[in-house]
């Protein structure tokens, strides 16, 4: 069917789906070789695997927008649609664990003051691991940032700087105390 050049989206979009729906695949202008059928589709034809690439690693917004626009689709009323790959677990993870991050740093810095503070029994030695801490953290993500981003070229995910603050406050605190007592 020919699109002409004054159609709508909604012409436009009606056409396609037509196509979809009701022509072959073997009738398209470019049909698929053996081979990238053999890779993308199973032998019973109850899967299939469609490969997205970015010219960048995709953000937060773009990743919502692909899971919206599969949804929108309907292919998850024929089966289970999956997506995958670095970015979308990343992102899928940050979705899970930023809550409970930021509920628990707050508490977690408290508790570290707490024992600190108990066990020298001085409310002065209590934020010396704390303060050593941030002074970590802060060399820690501009030494990654420095490293990852400006020479290497790569992106920093959210586990990176995540990772980077417990474990400086942990170390930090574990360390004033091996010294301190």
């Amino acid at each position: 069917t020919d699109i002409s050049e004054n159609a709508t989206a909604t012409k436009v979009d009606e056409i396609i789906r037509s196509s979809i729906a009701n022509q072959s695949f073997m009738d398209y202008p470019f049909v698929p070789t053996n081979a990238v059928l053999k890779n993308y589709v199973s032998q019973d034809n109850s899967s299939m695997l469609v490969v997205l690439s970015f010219s960048s690693e995709p953000n937060g917004e773009t990743i919502s927008s692909v899971k919206s626009d599969v949804q929108v689709s309907g292919l998850d009323g024929l089966g289970s649609v999956y997506l995958t790959g670095a970015a979308v677990v990343t992102h899928d993870v940050q979705n899970v664990f930023e809550p409970a991050f930021t509920l628990t740093v707050g508490p977690g810095i408290v508790f570290a003051l707490l024992i600190v503070g108990l066990l020298f029994w001085s409310p002065v030695s209590a934020f010396l691991p704390v303060l050593m801490g941030g002074i970590s953290t802060e060399i820690s993500l501009a030494a990654t940032y420095v490293v990852v981003v400006g020479l290497e070229h790569g992106s920093i995910t959210f586990l990176t700087p995540t990772l980077s603050v417990l474990l400086t406050l942990g170390l930090s605190v574990d360390y004033a105390v091996l010294q301190l007592r």
